[in-house]
């Protein structure tokens, strides 16, 4: 591994959430006792402010899709801590004492690594940047926007001291969520570039193991070592599958669900009337040039973060071990050769992060979640 720990900075904030074992009482009683309530709480003004009323427009529901994902994403990031930070915090210790150095094959090489893990922290605080400034849109709406009187668009009562109260609480609640970007996001962002690196420093290790020479044990030994590591790989991979499934299957849906909505409002200008229900009325009206730069803004921005964790999760899986460069076939020992065979079964194993085992996270997968969301949205334009 890398001589700077590039985890302390989201370990901070992971203990920080009181959702892993190691985290404080106090601090783990304030997120389930109290931050969990409040988001729920939202939940219902946000569905109450969907049933009533008997006309909405798009815009709207845009707005409460806007809402409810945002209380969606904090529900998933805390979920995934909550049931998985033994698991987590397991991956940190074993992260630290497994991982090889990035120097092993001299200073130049390792500075070569070094500058990948470093992109990804630039990319990392873009993307916390990205949160920072749409938390602050957020709020500054409700002072250029006098129709809205709460961040986050939800049911709110006439009693002024009451709203005040829910905009506090919404206030607290994007809070939480940028803790949780700082945590859970970039936990994961950083271990997957970092588990690509040792899957890089596995194939050059595999590259320069020599056989047909006097020293074939030795070459054997480095083998043996090789195949320890694969193994461990393999199994620290498992290990963000099994934290991170439920959370892309979340991701995913969500995603399709506001990118069609807001991908609608962008294309489409017609203005009609569409009841799926008795409750359920929805008015097209004309989104404004306002309207659709917000959209284009918010779309833009979605799309870029999720293409983010679909991308860097695809780079590991890039990173295949190639044990055809080993010539084991100038080695005269059979158990070389049988050890040879069993890695080159261990490497066709499928390296992969599926969402709840519905969805493989790869670049392929995101191309179509986009697509579906502009079948969506061209449908919904047909219907008006």
């Amino acid at each position: 591994m890398s001589s700077k720990n590039y985890l302390s900075f989201p370990t901070g904030f992971l203990l920080g959430t009181g959702l892993l074992p190691e985290s404080k009482f106090s601090r783990k009683i304030v997120s389930i006792g109290v931050f969990t309530p409040m988001t729920l709480f939202l939940v219902y003004l946000i569905v109450k402010k969907a049933r009533n009323g008997e006309n909405k427009d798009v815009l709207l529901w845009a707005e409460l899709f806007e809402s409810l994902t945002t209380c969606a994403h904090i529900l998933s990031r805390k979920y995934v801590m909550y049931v998985h930070g033994g698991l987590i915090s397991q991956i940190i210790k074993e992260r630290g004492c497994y991982f090889w150095n990035y120097d092993i094959f001299g200073p130049k090489f390792g500075q070569t690594l070094e500058r990948k893990m470093n992109i990804c922290t630039k990319i990392v605080k873009i993307v916390v940047s990205g949160g920072v400034v749409t938390i602050v849109l957020f709020c500054l709406t409700t002072v250029f926007d006098k129709s809205k009187v709460v961040p986050l668009v939800c049911w709110t009562p006439e009693d002024s001291l009451q709203t005040g109260i829910i905009y506090a609480m919404e206030v607290l609640i994007m809070f939480e969520i940028m803790w949780a970007l700082l945590s859970i996001d970039c936990f994961y962002l950083l271990i997957c570039t970092d588990l690509r690196i040792q899957f890089i420093l596995l194939q050059r290790m595999i590259k320069s193991i020599k056989f047909g020479s006097n020293h074939d044990e030795k070459s054997f030994a480095k083998m043996v070592h090789c195949t320890q590591h694969h193994k461990f790989l393999l199994h620290f991979h498992a290990k963000l599958n099994t934290i991170f499934s439920s959370y892309f299957i979340v991701l995913y849906l969500v995603t399709v669900a506001c990118a069609s909505m807001h991908t609608y409002i962008i294309l489409f200008k017609q203005v009609a009337n569409l009841d799926i229900s008795d409750w359920l009325k929805v008015r097209f009206r004309s989104p404004g040039f306002g309207d659709s730069i917000k959209s284009a803004c918010y779309l833009s921005g979605m799309l870029f973060q999720v293409g983010l964790y679909f991308v860097i999760t695809s780079n590991v899986e890039i990173e295949v071990v190639e044990i055809y460069n080993l010539n084991w076939e100038n080695t005269g020992s059979v158990k070389i050769r049988k050890h040879v065979l069993f890695m080159l079964m261990k490497s066709q194993e499928e390296l992969s992060v599926t969402g709840g085992g519905m969805l493989h996270v790869k670049r392929n997968e995101y191309v179509g979640l986009v697509r579906l969301a502009y079948t969506i949205a061209t449908i919904l334009g047909g219907m008006t």
